[in-house]
């Protein structure tokens, strides 16, 4: 299974080696991919810790201050808390090779915390858990309280450099996911921190966030538990999966062609079937996107005359706009 994963997570990663446009390059398409992948990220995030506020609830309570629909009032205070924090993420430029600086910092971890829970005093913002926590569904049991202080300074000093040269950078974040998760500093509130801890540090390597879906929360689970247990590799594809979406993502918004539209909606429901599996094998290019599949109309017109040329039946429906 441990191969299996390896294997996986080493085509994810190839995905991900690409060269993104710079700050100085970006245009107004992926600006715009930009803001949807920070919101689609803080929905997630806060889902994940038991929020349930849509992604256009979501929008009106970041971007204009409206608390949209009939949920607590807790639940637009971690919502706003948690995209507080993911800004001060974006903000954060890339690591410049010539003028290294910390990847990670105490101060940081503490700041990602203190913006994350505020409004929830149980939390203490920003301050180290002062007791006990019982051990995880695997077996690890975090340190005691007394030892944070010094297993968190012992962390930020492993991980302050960056990914080693031999190691795949995604690789490098979920080791330093997994390692902060199994620490479990704070009171509560440990799950969103380690998440943008990871998204900072993906920010300083120039690559997009990583985020999982509400419906996907058991398997990121499931993989958190299985690297505790030694085997990181089901981590790391989920957190190189969700990278390498992203990565597309951009991508196709740099290309400045057609919009990303779902592809049920530019295909007959009678191919869908041939065609979600033609995009999960790379034949059809195509963006996740939502949860959704999407694709450009210029793919499909590609991936119809590639089928043609190569016999087959086209499997698109013509004249789709």
């Amino acid at each position: 299974m441990r191969q299996f994963d390896r294997a996986a997570f080493l085509r994810l990663q190839a995905a991900i080696e690409t060269d993104l446009p710079g700050p100085g390059e970006m245009s107004p398409g992926i600006l715009r991919e930009q803001e949807a992948i920070f919101l689609e990220e803080v929905q997630a995030s806060t889902g994940l810790a038991g929020v349930s506020l849509s992604l256009p609830e979501v929008q009106a309570l970041l971007y204009r201050g409206v608390a949209a629909g009939e949920h607590r009032f807790s639940d637009y205070l971690m919502v706003a808390g948690y995209g507080d924090a993911a800004r001060y993420v974006r903000s954060q430029s890339s690591v410049p090779a010539r003028r290294p600086q910390p990847f990670v910092r105490m101060d940081e971890l503490v700041l990602l915390h203190e913006r994350a829970t505020t409004g929830d005093p149980a939390a203490r913002p920003g301050e180290w858990r002062r007791t006990t926590t019982s051990p995880f569904p695997s077996g690890m049991v975090p340190p005691p309280a007394w030892e944070v202080p010094r297993a968190i300074a012992a962390f930020a000093e492993r991980f302050a450099w960056g990914p080693p040269p031999d190691v795949p950078p995604v690789r490098w974040v979920v080791d330093v996911h997994e390692r902060f998760e199994r620490i479990h500093p704070f009171a509560s509130g440990n799950g969103r921190t380690g998440r943008l801890l990871a998204n900072l540090l993906l920010q300083r390597l120039r690559l997009p966030a990583f985020f999982v879906a509400p419906r996907a929360g058991r398997t990121y689970l499931d993989a958190l538990a299985r690297a505790d247990s030694g085997n990181p590799w089901p981590l790391a594809c989920v957190v190189a999966r969700s990278v390498a979406e992203n990565v597309a993502r951009l991508k196709a918004a740099s290309e400045g062609a057609s919009a990303l539209r779902p592809l049920r909606e530019l295909a007959l429901a009678a191919d869908l079937p041939s065609l979600y599996k033609a995009a999960q094998r790379g034949r059809l290019r195509s963006v996740a996107r939502g949860g959704r599949l999407c694709v450009r109309e210029e793919w499909l017109v590609e991936y119809r005359t590639q089928r043609s040329r190569a016999g087959r039946p086209r499997a698109l429906r013509g004249g789709a706009s």
